[in-house]
């Protein structure tokens, strides 16, 4: 007949030049997928949702030397910061209520800051009046490099105000402990 299709043959399996482009676009987008799942990306949405209502409070009444008083109860939960606009408004939240702030400053690449992770939000629990915010350095290169985040990493820094009152440097968990409990 006359008429030849340019043909690119892998082995056994022989693709139409004219369908390569469909088909790379086909295999990234399950590659896309797979490391959408193998990496948690969905699984990171849900606890940043999560994390949203963590610090949210409610008013609870206690007697004080025969006089009812109110303050705000919080729930534990660290809370990851996006962006600067965040960040301010975290400060500013805890301020009003007079609150402390701890920040685990962290990479997903450090193994240190993963390991120590699940402690820092069992500490969220346990320290209730005190906001625990997470920073991915490479996510919020502004902030890091506001606060003088140099390359040791995890680095825990408690601010009341916005001022530095206490830095931990390393998954040291007594020491970070010992932070929290000084200044509550």
């Amino acid at each position: 007949f006359g008429f030849r299709m340019s043909v690119i043959c892998l082995g056994p399996v022989c693709i139409p030049i004219s369908a390569i482009i469909p088909a790379i676009l086909l295999l990234l987008n399950g590659i896309w997928r797979w490391f959408q799942v193998r990496i948690g990306k969905k699984a990171v949405e849900s606890k940043d949702a999560e994390s949203k209502d963590a610090d949210k409070a409610e008013v609870v009444s206690t007697k004080d030397k025969g006089q009812l008083r109110q303050r705000k109860a919080f729930k534990g939960g660290v809370t990851k910061i996006h962006d600067s606009d965040e960040w301010e408004a975290k400060h500013r939240e805890a301020s009003a209520d007079g609150r402390l702030v701890i920040v685990d400053f962290g990479a997903k690449w450090c193994k240190p800051c993963r390991e120590i992770a699940p402690y820092f939000e069992e500490l969220s629990h346990k320290f209730t009046d005190t906001l625990f915010l997470s920073a991915d350095v490479d996510e919020v290169e502004d902030i890091a490099a506001e606060c003088d985040v140099s390359s040791f990493l995890p680095l825990f820094r408690l601010f009341r105000d916005k001022k530095e009152l206490g830095t931990v440097t390393g998954a040291r968990k007594e020491k970070l402990e010992e932070l929290l409990a000084s200044h509550q």
